[in-house]
């Protein structure tokens, strides 16, 4: 383990437990509670970059994992690959077959139009809850990764779909314990997209569409997954809908992350705020160009208006309900030196405060 990557896994006050000998449910009807050790959770969205968190930890918990997967996987203890896709109804019911839990984690964060995120989002959640009600009777705790963004779903395509895929898990039957997380940014080894910022800070700036005052909340990927397990593994959440965050209060500015940057790179970035104006102009442009050639782009329009939006920090944040038993672990200084370490972006002697 790097030397920044935080403590490993703590037990969770919300580990799967056994049962308590009770009496015999009935025929077809599911077992109360959340899915008991060495049972099997089926899993979308593993191959990804938060899915292979998701799997390593549900490894490490012992459940015999069932995963989607659109190409061929190497062999891996306690996991059993499923050829399939969103849109393949035969392979959905395969993959749900038989589980006690599940976790939904896969989805669109780039398309070129608003049909195709609704048609993997939205509606590829539909199919997988319709598959969970014909082909998993027994299944007892569904969890929904969504995002953050969901909660403004007038801001972007994406923002609607994920709100869109949330209200029809909700629809799912209340035995079977659904239930929606809204992680913020997510970064960590692996991930692509908060590393672009963290490459402009090394050269020196970092960009801030929403201006110095913006405020967002962050998250680990380890962290994330984390709160994932926790959620599927807690006898009771009381909440349908929970937004995840690393538990810094009110989030960060981007000042923040610079003064953080500040110990690990040859100088302090410099926060720049962009034009309103520049970052919809660059928006409408790469929507337009991904539209005439039929291809997924990810800074789109929609994307313009969720990062000129000044408010993502997550209600965990600020003193809203939290998924019972789980605490965030990974700081985000420990994290963005383990991030840029992973990426060979930290000199081998990082510069000390001056």
């Amino acid at each position: 383990m790097p030397a920044n990557a935080g403590p490993p896994p703590t037990t969770s006050a919300c580990e799967p437990r056994p049962a308590p000998a009770t009496a015999a449910a009935p025929a077809g009807r599911p077992v109360a509670g959340p899915p008991p050790p060495g049972a099997t959770v089926a899993l979308t969205g593993a191959t990804g970059f938060l899915g292979g968190y998701i799997l390593d930890r549900l490894s490490q918990s012992g459940y015999r994992v069932r995963a989607l997967t659109r190409r061929p996987q190497p062999d891996r203890p306690g996991v059993t690959w499923v050829p399939g896709r969103m849109d393949d109804d035969a392979s959905l019911r395969r993959l749900v077959a038989g589980a006690q839990g599940l976790v939904h984690n896969a989805g669109l964060v780039r398309a070129w139009n608003r049909a195709e995120f609704f048609s993997v989002n939205a509606w590829g959640t539909l199919r997988l809850a319709m598959a969970v009600g014909m082909a998993a009777p027994e299944m007892r705790r569904c969890v929904l990764i969504s995002s953050l963004a969901a909660r403004s779903p007038r801001l972007s395509a994406y923002a609607a779909s994920k709100r869109a895929a949330e209200q029809i898990w909700a629809g799912l039957p209340a035995t079977m314990a659904p239930v929606a997380l809204r992680p913020p940014a997510i970064y960590g080894p692996g991930d692509q997209e908060v590393l672009r910022l963290l490459k402009a800070g090394r050269s020196g700036f970092l960009p801030a569409p929403a201006g110095r005052r913006g405020r967002f909340s962050l998250i680990h990927a380890r962290d994330a997954a984390e709160a994932i397990h926790a959620a599927l593994a807690c006898p009771s959440l009381p909440e349908p809908v929970y937004e995840l965050g690393d538990g810094h209060d009110q989030g960060y500015r981007m000042a923040d992350v610079a003064a953080l940057m500040r110990s690990m790179v040859a100088r302090q970035p410099v926060v720049v705020p962009v034009p309103r104006l520049l970052v919809w102009a660059l928006g409408s442009a790469n929507t337009l160009f991904g539209r005439i050639g039929r291809r997924a782009v990810f800074f789109s329009a929609g994307k313009a208006r969720e990062a000129i939006h000044p408010d993502w920090v997550s209600a965990a944040d600020r003193g809203g309900p939290t998924i019972p038993g789980w605490t965030p672990g990974v700081s985000l200084e420990a994290g963005l030196k383990e991030t840029l370490t992973h990426a060979g972006l930290l000199p081998d002697d990082p510069p000390a405060n001056t």
